[in-house]
């Protein structure tokens, strides 16, 4: 028992060196090469006295020696098996504790991506990169990558534009690049051929866009967690959207079952019915502008009022050319009047609704008497 007691004790000193956030960040410095004390304090924005204090617990694990140099001593890890332990210290982390793995992905969101050494020298290599080590050039002496160029940090922005300019900004493509393009062409071919000829809608549309997304990250080298990640985070600024989108969904479902669309179909054509075509579409053009007021989102708007304003459109004797075009002048112009719409845009801007409406108010008209114009015009070009 004695032995292993002992044992325990000495390892539980390289435990106890390794127990602080601060020694494992000295550790971390001295992976790249021997500093001195003063120079670990800068990087680590401590006391001189703390740091020592720090090179002095790991000093008694054997983890950490020291050497002088003249009038400097230098601190630096005691061998490459330490180097090692650190590594592998590392490495276990990742493993076994969540909270490390979401630090690297909250990292990640910053369009900044980890590589490995190896990952980084076979890019480097093949010229897919410029590899830049921007260590202090005593550390890049110490060791670094065989393909790296040394340019210390502070030096990095007046020498950027020194460095050789990729090839692939130049224009050229590597082979997975060509085969992805590719894809992406005959995407939208086949789309085209499916919404033209085999009548896909929503569900067909979203479901090839969902395979060929998968089919071009494994094309293009991404394995499925890279593939996923990518994915979600290209569609996170789009969730509210899709939300609406879905919600609205539901209001259109929810009065095609109920009738309610036949029930407001019928009204509006009785409305605007036995009157000119003119006359009609200008009043498509005032029904979607009104619209607007209470649904400022173009696509929640879209979503609700054309599967009712395209049967209108039929049973009125008006192009469906023409009920679009009254929906795009509905949606669009009038967010630039209807408080529920501008209101927003003025408190961001700092600007008073008053004056908004005595700039906007004389404009507005305008452009309501042009977009008449424009719909009648649309009449006769559809006739």
């Amino acid at each position: 028992m004695t032995y292993q007691n002992d044992l325990y004790v000495e390892l539980a000193k390289i435990g106890k060196s390794l127990s602080s956030e601060r020694r494992l960040e000295i550790m971390d410095l001295l992976v790249q090469g021997p500093k001195t004390v003063e120079k670990i304090a800068e990087l680590t924005k401590m006391s001189v006295a703390n740091t020592s204090r720090h090179l002095q617990v790991l000093r008694s694990g054997n983890l950490v020696e020291r050497k002088r140099d003249g009038n400097h001593i230098y601190y630096g890890l005691a061998s490459s098996r330490v180097v090692d332990l650190f590594y592998l210290l590392r490495d276990v982390g990742e493993d076994q504790l969540e909270r490390i793995s979401q630090i690297k992905e909250d990292f990640e969101k910053n369009d900044v991506y980890a590589m490995s050494l190896d990952a980084a020298y076979n890019k480097a290599k093949s010229g897919e990169i410029e590899l830049i080590d921007v260590r202090p050039a005593d550390e890049y002496a110490t060791a670094h990558i065989a393909e790296a160029k040394n340019i210390p940090l502070p030096e990095l922005k007046e020498k950027l534009d020194t460095l050789p300019v990729h090839e692939a900004e130049e224009g050229a493509m590597t082979v997975r690049q060509k085969i992805c393009l590719s894809l992406f062409v005959f995407t939208i071919g086949f789309l085209l051929y499916g919404t033209m000829k085999l009548g896909w809608y929503i569900d067909e549309i979203a479901a090839m866009f969902l395979m060929m997304m998968i089919i071009t990250g494994v094309v293009g080298g991404y394995g499925a967690t890279k593939i996923c990640k990518t994915f979600i985070k290209s569609t996170q600024s789009m969730v509210s959207s899709m939300l609406v989108v879905g919600f609205t969904r539901g209001i259109l479902l929810t009065m095609q079952d109920a009738m309610i669309s036949d029930t407001i179909v019928y009204y509006l054509s009785q409305l605007l019915n036995g009157h000119s075509q003119y006359f009609s579409a200008a009043g498509m053009l005032a029904i979607q502008n009104v619209i607007n007021f209470f649904i400022t989102g173009s696509s929640s708007q879209a979503t609700i009022t054309m599967p009712i304003m395209t049967p209108v459109a039929d049973i009125v004797g008006v192009s469906r050319q023409t009920a679009v075009l009254a929906y795009h002048f509905g949606d669009g112009f009038s967010n630039m009047f209807w408080p529920t719409a501008c209101a927003l845009e003025c408190g961001l801007m700092g600007v008073p609704i008053n004056k908004w409406y005595k700039f906007m108010t004389p404009l507005f008209c305008i452009m309501m008497v042009l977009q008449v114009v424009f719909i009648l015009i649309s009449v006769v070009v559809y006739a």
